[in-house]
C-alpha cells in the first residue's frame, strides 16, 4: 500500500490524543483534537472534491488551523501546495496559475477580498472555504502536472532569491523519510518543545510534519518581537528555537535581564549566521547558536548541532545519512579554505520540479546534487557557505560574494538588514553595490561605513555604492531577494 503521511497525526491523535500539542498563549490544542479537525475537514473534501487528483493550493496563517488543514488536504490524496496567508488575492493567482491549481483551500480570515469572479463555499464544519477560480485548469491538466511524480504530496516554490522560482515536489514517502532524517539531525526527545516564529507555509515537511509525527509540541509566538520570543521560550519551557539570524539579533537586544533556562538548542536556518549576530547572543544568554544548512530540495543535510567546536558561522557537518563534497569542475577538493561546488545527497530527497518538468534522477548525477552554492572546508573539517553560484559578483575580475560583505555589514551597529549585489559597470564590469535597513534612518552615515567596511576588507569587496533602504524585500522563508 502508497504511504500517506496522515497516519502521523492519525497515529500520534490516537496515542497522545491528550498532549497539548500547539500552545498559543494560555490556549492548549492537543493533538487528538488536531485529528479530529482534520478528520472533519477531509469528510467536506471528499463531498466536494471527490477522488480527483489534483493541486489545490492552501492559505492559513500559523496556528492549529494549519496543520489540521494541510493534512486533510494530504490525507485526501490531493497534491497540498500551500500560499503565503495574505489578502492581495492577485498575487495568490499568479502562484495559482504557475502551479496549475483547480482549487484554494483558505482559511476564512483571507476570504474578504476575493475576485468578483471567483466563488467560494464553505467547507462544513471546518474554518476553511474552498475557492475555485474563473479559469481554473481542468482536474486531468493539474493531475498530469505531476504524473511524473508517483505518489505525490506537497508541491513547495523554492526561494526564489533570484527572482525565478519553481515547484518542488514531494512524495508521501520522501516526507516520511525526510522527517525521520530531520529528527536524527535535530536530536529532539520525547517531552521537548519548540518555540515557533518561522511561517508554516515554507517550513512544514522538516518542521510540522516532524513535530506531528513524534508528537513533538510546538509554542506559537504571535509576532515578530524580541520581547514576544523570549516570553514564549519562558512561559511554555521551550528546549528548541528554530529561527532566522533576524530574530537571533532582535533577542540579544532584549533590555530585560529574562532568560529562558530550558533552552539547549537554540538553531539558525533560512539565511547565513554571521558571527557578530551569534556573538551578541552568546553574550547576552550565554549559550551559542547552532546554524543548520537546509535547502527544500533535502531537507536538513547539514549542521552545527552537538557541541562539535565548530565556529558558529559554519553550517558544520552532514547530518546522520548524508554525505557532501565540493568540487572544482569535477575534481573534489580536500584542503581547508578552497571554495567550490557543493554536492549532497542523502535521505529524503525531492522527487521532481513541476517547471521545468523533471524528474530527480535527471537533476542528480549517481544521487548527487548540485546545491548551487559554493563552499569551502574549515581546519576541523566543517563546512562554509561562502554564497550562491548565481549571485557572485565579478568585478575587475575579481569575485566577491554578496554573503560575505553583508557579513561584515551585519556588524556595523544599528544594521538591522542588508543586500549586496552588482551593478553593471562598462570598466570594472560590475561593481559591488550595498544597501542598508537601520534600526535608526536618521543615523545613516555613508563615509563611515564606507570606512566601516575598509578595516575588515580587501579593497575589491569594499561597496563601491551604498543606499540606505527603508525595507530591505525579503522571500517568505526570511531571505533576501537577490533581484533587484
Amino acid at each position: 500500500m502508497a504511504e500517506n503521511v496522515f497516519r502521523f497525526l492519525e497515529e500520534t491523535g490516537t496515542r497522545h490524543a491528550n498532549m497539548a500539542a500547539v500552545i498559543d498563549r494560555d490556549h492548549r490544542v492537543t493533538f487528538g483534537a488536531l485529528l479530529n479537525a482534520s478528520l472533519t475537514l477531509r469528510r467536506a473534501l471528499a463531498r466536494h472534491l471527490g477522488t480527483e487528483r489534483s493541486i489545490v493550493g492552501f492559505m492559513c496563517s500559523n496556528g492549529p488551523d494549519f496543520i489540521s488543514g494541510l493534512f486533510a488536504l494530504i490525507g485526501e490524496g490531493k497534491v497540498a501546495a500551500p500560499l503565503a496567508p495574505q489578502p492581495r488575492w492577485e498575487e495568490s493567482s499568479d502562484a495559482a496559475n504557475g502551479l496549475h491549481m483547480t482549487h484554494i483551500v483558505a482559511h476564512r480570515d483571507f476570504c474578504e477580498h476575493l475576485p468578483p469572479t471567483w466563488t467560494a463555499a464553505l467547507l462544513e464544519g471546518s474554518p476553511f472555504v474552498l475557492i475555485t477560480r474563473s479559469a481554473r485548469d481542468s482536474g486531468e491538466a493539474s493531475a498530469a502536472s505531476v504524473d511524473h511524480v508517483p505518489n505525490a504530496a506537497v508541491i513547495r516554490p523554492t526561494s526564489g532569491t533570484t527572482g525565478r522560482s519553481k515547484g518542488v515536489i514531494l512524495s508521501h514517502e520522501t516526507i516520511a523519510e525526510r522527517t525521520a532524517a530531520g529528527l536524527a539531525a535535530l536530536r529532539l526527545e520525547p517531552g521537548e518543545r519548540v518555540c515557533w516564529v518561522l511561517p508554516m507555509a515554507y517550513h512544514f515537511v522538516v518542521s510540522v510534519i516532524l513535530y506531528v509525527r513524534y508528537a513533538i509540541p510546538i509554542a506559537l509566538v504571535r509576532d515578530q518581537l524580541g520581547e514576544s520570543i523570549l516570553q514564549t521560550l519562558r512561559d511554555a519551557e521551550c528546549s528548541m528555537l528554530y529561527g532566522t539570524p533576524l530574530h537571533y539579533s532582535l533577542l540579544a537586544q532584549t533590555p530585560s535581564s529574562q532568560r529562558f533556562p530550558a533552552l539547549r538548542l537554540p538553531i539558525s536556518t533560512t539565511s547565513p549566521l554571521s558571527p557578530a549576530i551569534a556573538d551578541r547572543f552568546a553574550d547576552r544568554f550565554h549559550l551559542p547558536v547552532s546554524q543548520v544548512y537546509g535547502i527544500i530540495e533535502l531537507g536538513l543535510p547539514l549542521g552545527n548541532i552537538g557541541g562539535a567546536g565548530f565556529t558558529s558561522h559554519s553550517v558544520g557537518t552532514p547530518s546522520p545519512g548524508f554525505e557532501a563534497k565540493i568540487i572544482h569542475d569535477t575534481q573534489p577538493i580536500t584542503r581547508s579554505g578552497e571554495s567550490g561546488d557543493l554536492l549532497l545527497r542523502g535521505p529524503g530527497m525531492f522527487d521532481g520540479y513541476l517547471e521545468p518538468r523533471a524528474r530527480r534522477s535527471d537533476m542528480t548525477s549517481d544521487g548527487w546534487f548540485a546545491t548551487g552554492d559554493i563552499a569551502y572546508y574549515g581546519t576541523s573539517g566543517e563546512i562554509f557557505i561562502a554564497g550562491r553560484k548565481k549571485s557572485v559578483i565579478i568585478t575587475a575580475g575579481n569575485k566577491v560574494f554578496p554573503e560575505e560583505v553583508e557579513g561584515v555589514l551585519d556588524t556595523y551597529p544599528g544594521v538591522r538588514r542588508c543586500r549586496v549585489f552588482g551593478k553593471s559597470h562598462d570598466l570594472l564590469g560590475e561593481i559591488v553595490t550595498a544597501e542598508v535597513e537601520l534600526d535608526q534612518p536618521e543615523t545613516f552615515n555613508r563615509e563611515e561605513i564606507i570606512r566601516f567596511c575598509k578595516r575588515r576588507m580587501t579593497n575589491f569587496k569594499v561597496p563601491q555604492e551604498l543606499h540606505l533602504s527603508r525595507a530591505i524585500r525579503t522571500t517568505p522563508t526570511g531571505k533576501v531577494a537577490r533581484s533587484s
